[in-house]
């Protein structure tokens, strides 16, 4: 989520020259040739597709200029055409065709009218059977995101483009591009490699090509399309392979919300339906308790639904069948195309919930290995339970696999900036774990101590080096699967806009004096936490106990917590006190789970100790132990 607030004045009050330029942008894309009298059809989305598919339906939407067509033909027999139909406005056609008998090659559509006939090549594509992809996520990954436009640039060439509304880069700005690209990871895959990431999450690479902020990815423009400014489809699918090659997995970040206000169908959408509209500018109110408020007044659905997220950001109307059949698609063939392994789907309590059941489900029978989890930024357990659905509040199955553990993340703060009572401190991790009663899968939910829209972890401990480390060592031993935001691992402090949250990667552009990637110019404190994230990253990818146990919690007393993962043939035992003083603990205590196993390895001093019936902890720190319960 993010809000722009720092813009709003500008363009509520667009010069006479933006409008004209709005005006000529809507003219231009109502009718893509640019000229009056060339063919009717211009450009097709999906470019192309596949055979072998689980839904034999192909929705094509045609672009075009003044469409007048009567009928329409296939030259392969096996095709069936479906159903097509014209825009209100006359500038799309909609096309439905059954592929079930259909072999790959291309095929020919011709387009007939009483004026004008015109023919269209089509590509349909073999589908690979028996694909390794999509791998899912589990427990035993640890999720690496990142912001293309603010890591590294690794291709200058594309640092300028006359031809986009945001033509060139400027560093100095917060809010400008400042020429990251996926050449730039390409680069620097090592560094990633090396920390222990198994996943890759990136913002949004699709096209945005918008006058302010395009850099965040979240107004797309181009749904088929990667930004030119980060690179091309091609490069997106050579990271992905690489990845891959080296055992880590790709995750998408999707945004159905809203469009960028500069994409064609919201410049000149199909009909009035496809966006919320309202008689002068709303905004959401973000409240999504009221999706499930008994007591909700119409007046606040209909401003949380069909608000905007901002200016630029159309609401978009999921109702509508032809928008929903548009997404859905799109969702599908980004997978199939660049064998992605999980969608994170940005403002996920956003859109209309039937739709994006209706999403979920059409994603899950053409992948179901394919993980989905959603943003679900709310304060209450109850809520963002219930976007995850198949539980206790009848939501139904929302085919999501987690969310984005908000709460967790709240408890995480608390406990490290509150003394520990009865509900303080601690208390709150262990009350918010007591909560996964509400989860079907809570190991599934994905947590995090910073992200894109949040303040940096380390600028939120107020730079408390020991207060880091205790963070890092929650988010890789508590249930669920772990996020970390570039840069968390090397200290960046930034606190306040987003912005400056999202701040260059040091090193990720030649003319940086400093390469935060190589430990000669990381100082030592960074070293040592680099260090830190890699020890812990690295052995939780072996651990049994964490990839599949089972978590136990004790009741937080005597200012300190302990909570255990269980597996068949390993304990791991963390234990973390909040007291200003050391504090001995017994382990007999804790039999219930170690079954009087007294040999242990330390995972944090990568120190093994035996026969030892009481661990002593300094203040104010946390340990984690490992033990051995193979026979």
């Amino acid at each position: 989520m993010y809000t722009f607030s720092k813009f709003v004045a500008y363009i509520e009050f667009l010069t006479m020259k933006n409008l004209i330029i709005l005006l000529l942008s809507a003219l231009f894309y109502s009718h893509p040739s640019g000229l009056k009298g060339q063919d009717q059809l211009q450009k097709v989305e999906p470019p192309y597709w596949w055979t072998g598919m689980n839904n034999d339906t192909l929705h094509l939407l045609f672009y075009g200029n003044d469409i007048k067509i009567d009928a329409i033909s296939c030259d392969k027999k096996d095709i069936i055409i479906n159903n097509f139909k014209i825009s209100n406005n006359g500038d799309y056609l909609f096309v439905d065709l059954i592929l079930k008998d259909s072999s790959p090659g291309e095929i020919t559509l011709n387009f007939n009218s009483k004026k004008k006939k015109q023919k269209w090549n089509y590509l349909l594509k073999e589908r690979i059977k028996d694909s390794p992809y999509p791998q899912g996520l589990d427990q035993s990954d640890f999720i690496y995101l990142l912001m293309p436009d603010r890591f590294a640039n690794g291709d200058t060439e594309n640092d300028f483009f006359t031809t986009m509304k945001q033509p060139t880069i400027n560093r100095d700005s917060l809010y400008e591009r400042h020429g990251g690209d996926l050449k730039g990871i390409l680069d620097h895959f090592d560094y990633i490699k090396e920390l222990g990431v198994t996943a890759l999450w990136l913002n949004p690479v699709e096209t945005n090509d918008q006058e302010l902020e395009s850099y965040h990815g979240y107004a797309v423009t181009d749904h088929y399309k990667v930004d030119p400014r980060l690179g091309s489809n091609d490069s997106y699918k050579e990271l992905v392979d690489l990845a891959h090659d080296n055992n880590i997995k790709m995750i998408r970040d999707v945004v159905f919300n809203h469009f960028g206000n500069n994409h064609p169908l919201t410049i000149n959408p199909p009909d009035s339906s496809w966006i919320n509209y309202w008689d002068e500018y709303t905004k959401t109110s973000y409240r999504a308790s009221v999706r499930l408020d008994p007591h909700a007044s119409q007046k606040d659905l209909e401003r949380f639904d069909k608000g905007w997220f901002d200016h630029h950001m159309p609401d978009m109307n999921y109702k509508n069948k032809d928008l929903a059949n548009y997404m859905i698609q799109n969702s599908i063939w980004w997978v199939e195309a660049f064998n992605l392994d999980a969608y994170r789907i940005d403002t996920y309590i956003y859109p209309d919930q039937n739709f994006m059941k209706l999403w979920g489900k059409a994603i899950k029978e053409e992948y179901p290995t394919l993980f989905l989890f959603a943003e679900t930024w709310v304060h209450e357990t109850s809520i963002q339970s219930w976007f995850v659905g198949g539980n206790k509040f009848d939501q139904g199955d929302t085919y999501l696999d987690g969310v984005t553990d908000f709460q967790l993340y709240y408890a995480i703060n608390n406990a490290l900036s509150q003394s520990q009572s009865w509900t303080q401190g601690s208390s709150q991790i262990y009350y918010k774990l007591v909560d996964d009663m509400a989860y079907v899968a809570p190991e599934n939910n994905v947590l995090f101590l910073d992200n894109h829209d949040l303040d940096r972890f380390y600028g939120v401990v107020d730079q408390n080096f020991d207060k880091y480390k205790i963070g890092i060592t929650l988010l890789f031993t508590l249930r669920g699967i772990p996020s970390m935001f570039y840069g968390t691992e090397i200290l960046m402090p930034y606190k306040g806009e987003h912005g400056l949250l999202r701040a260059d990667f040091p090193g990720g552009w030649k003319s940086d004096t400093l390469s935060k990637f190589t430990a000669d110019h990381r100082t030592v404190l960074e070293n040592e936490a680099y260090d830190f994230v890699q020890h812990l990253a690295t052995w939780r990818k072996e651990s049994e106990a964490i990839k599949n146990g089972k978590l136990i919690q004790f009741i937080p007393e005597n200012g300190f917590y302990v909570f255990a993962r269980v597996s068949e043939n390993e304990v791991v035992l963390v234990i973390y006190n909040q007291n200003e003083y050391s504090i001995e603990i017994e382990l007999s205590e804790y039999d219930e789970v170690l079954e009087g196993t007294r040999i242990y390895h330390s995972i944090i001093e990568d120190k093994s100790y035996s026969e030892l019936e009481k661990v002593s902890i300094l203040p104010k720190s946390i340990k984690v132990l490992s033990f051995n319960l193979k026979r």
